[in-house]
């Protein structure tokens, strides 16, 4: 199973894994707690290194990979797919926004209509409703009139054949009379056939509905111009929309970047921390090592029996130049002595007046007591000083002690005043491996310190770097967020005129139908009005044929 872990390794101690988790599937991973790994595979990398590892059942770590480069592109991957649910959802945002924008706006727009069409209704729509009434009471009469035509045609179609009936039983003609009484009876017809002139009114209400169909017109297109303006704005606003999402989309890929160089820094100041731990350890086991070989050449050159063969020492001095040393190391020291005690005496001298002055403060009246308080006071810090001078110099004197016994004890033996002589010892095997190890010590130490300064000017780099990109995505996110309430109020704006504008378009087509309804209105009372004249004059034509008929009889 693959496992994440951290390489834990430290001086003395075997290399292992820290296990941090496993993965359960492609994209699912579980946390592991408290379990290590000890394997020697993970030591060619650093402490605190990330790593990826296949642990086998029996716990074994085998394919072993740094991590970064993987957990860069997870996290650069995660990056994206959390921008995109960004996106979706600012998306998802904006509509619902807009949606809500565009109700609140209808609500307000419906609200604004239905005050302005009460208007129109009191106005505009009673000269229509005068006109429809018109209209209607207009077709009552014409109806009326043509079945009193109707009527009137059948009255007269039986006139017409009871007078045929008459003209037919009679052979020689009319009397005067009787011509009379048709020309009478035919007259009073053609009174009732003559109709009212509908005509004029019929007119009049024709060009008020053409008066309205011309406003209508007129105010169609206005709200057409209105939807193309609209139109060029929402196309403008959706253009700025896409190009503040493009916007969004480097912004994500600044985070995404900054994220990436976070992870690479935080590798780097792990690398870092590493390196100058066991450069710290490397330097400290140096010094042992130094501190060792000076030990060993202490011995040499202060022992005369004491040798390191193949070993730089300082060179042996003969017999006269070591007395003429032991002779100087003499005079130094009692020299050096002789200063020594009599600082020791100042100092005896000051703690017995200080004992004195306090014995004497015991006894004092008050009004002593201040001065004695204040030589006391002095005499303390005499004794403090004499003692803070004499702690160095009596370490001296213990130095050029030892080293004055050192030098006679080795001119002793030399001259056989010494007493036996003392084998000589060949430390040479020892000082040997020391100073090997110090050159590839220091080898070592180099190299290190060379790789720790360049992580050190490369994390500064880093740093910078990390820097100049978090101040530009800052800059991008404030502008894209005062972008984005721009966009807000835009949409805002155009669901207000869009609802307005789908309103007034609703409103006009309802008129216009009304409308339409109306002038076929108007069209068929036009219709029946000719279709009764049309009656009316045949009336009348057939009217005078009798009467003229009747005229050439009598």
């Amino acid at each position: 199973m693959l496992y994440l872990a951290e390489v834990d390794k430290g001086f003395g101690r075997r290399t292992t894994l820290q296990l941090l988790a496993k993965q359960q599937s492609e994209d699912n991973w579980t946390p592991v707690y408290d379990e290590a790994i000890a394997t020697e595979e993970a030591a060619k990398f650093n402490s605190g290194v990330l790593v990826l590892a296949e642990i086998t059942p029996n716990r074994h770590a085998q394919n072993i990979r740094e991590a970064a480069k993987q957990l860069v592109t997870v996290l650069h991957s995660l990056s994206k797919l959390q921008g995109k649910a960004r996106d979706r959802e600012q998306e998802l945002q904006e509509l619902q926004d807009s949606l809500t924008y565009q109700i609140q706006a209808l609500n307000k727009r419906q609200l604004e209509l239905e005050e302005r069409e009460d208007r129109l209704q009191q106005v505009d729509f009673e000269a229509l409703d005068s006109q429809e009434a018109h209209i209607a009471q207009q077709q009552q009469v014409v109806g009326q009139l043509r079945e009193q035509l109707n009527q009137k045609e059948t009255d007269l179609q039986q006139k017409e054949r009871e007078l045929e009936e008459r003209l037919q039983n009679t052979s020689s003609g009319l009397s005067g009379e009787d011509a009379q009484t048709l020309q009478a009876l035919l007259g009073d017809l053609e009174h009732h056939l003559h109709s009212p002139d509908l005509a004029g009114p019929l007119e009049t209400a024709k060009d008020r509905l053409k008066t309205r169909w011309d406003e209508l017109e007129t105010a169609l297109a206005e709200l057409e111009t209105e939807c193309q303006q609209a139109q060029q704005q929402q196309t403008e606003l959706d253009s700025s929309r896409q190009e503040w999402r493009e916007r969004r989309s480097g912004w994500m890929d600044i985070r995404a970047k900054l994220t990436e160089s976070l992870v690479k820094l935080s590798q780097q100041e792990s690398a870092l921390e590493s390196d100058r731990q066991y450069l710290q350890t490397l330097t400290e086991y140096f010094q042992r090592q130094d501190i060792c070989e000076q030990q060993a050449m202490s011995l040499v050159s202060t022992h005369d029996f004491i040798v390191a063969s193949g070993a730089a020492t300082t060179p042996t001095l003969s017999i006269e130049e070591l007395t003429a040393t032991v002779q100087q190391l003499r005079q130094r020291y009692e020299q050096y002595a002789g200063q020594v005690q009599q600082q020791e005496q100042e100092l005896v001298q000051n703690q017995s007046t200080l004992a004195e002055l306090q014995q004497k403060l015991e006894a004092a009246s008050p009004d002593d007591r201040f001065d004695i308080e204040m030589d006391i006071d002095y005499a303390k810090d005499a004794c403090k000083a004499l003692e803070e001078a004499l702690m160095p110099q009596r370490q001296r004197l213990a130095q050029l002690q030892q080293e004055l016994e050192q030098q006679d004890s080795s001119l002793k033996r030399r001259t056989g005043d010494g007493g036996p002589t003392i084998p000589t010892v060949d430390m040479g095997s020892l000082v040997a491996p020391i100073k090997d190890q110090k050159l590839a010590l220091q080898a070592e130490l180099d190299r290190l310190s060379a790789r720790v300064q360049e992580q050190e000017t490369a994390i500064v780099q880093l740093q910078e770097s990390i820097t100049t990109i978090q101040q530009e995505g800052d800059a991008a996110g404030s502008q894209l967020e005062a972008e984005e309430q721009s966009l807000h109020e835009r949409t805002q704006s155009m669901a207000e005129t869009w609802g307005g504008l789908n309103h007034r378009r609703e409103w006009l087509q309802t008129e216009r139908d009304w409308l339409q309804s109306l002038q076929q209105s108007a069209d068929n009372l036009a219709g029946a009005v000719a279709d009764l004249n049309g009656k009316s004059e045949n009336g009348r034509a057939q009217l005078a044929q009798a009467l003229e008929l009747i005229s050439s009889w009598s």
